[in-house]
């Protein structure tokens, strides 16, 4: 399930881009829209996989106590 690998050779790939001084500004200005798009996609990626965690985290808690009945007046 783990796509890091996936993830790290098209951050490697577009990092090999480079601006050309001979292109137009919209060239660069699709690279760099691009660009933010991909730093966009890995940011919620890592949300999504950190929600991921906590959620089994949580679940674990829950199987942990199930049948358990605490009492906050002690």
């Amino acid at each position: 399930m783990e796509n890091g690998g996936h993830e790290r050779k098209l951050a490697d790939k577009l990092s090999g881009l480079s601006l050309n001084h001979d292109s137009s500004q919209n060239d660069n200005n699709s690279l760099f829209q691009v660009m933010k798009a991909v730093e966009a996609a890995e940011a919620t990626i890592k949300q999504q996989r950190l929600w991921g965690n906590w959620k089994e985290i949580l679940e674990s808690v829950e199987l942990f106590f199930d049948g358990v009945e605490l009492s906050l007046n002690s």
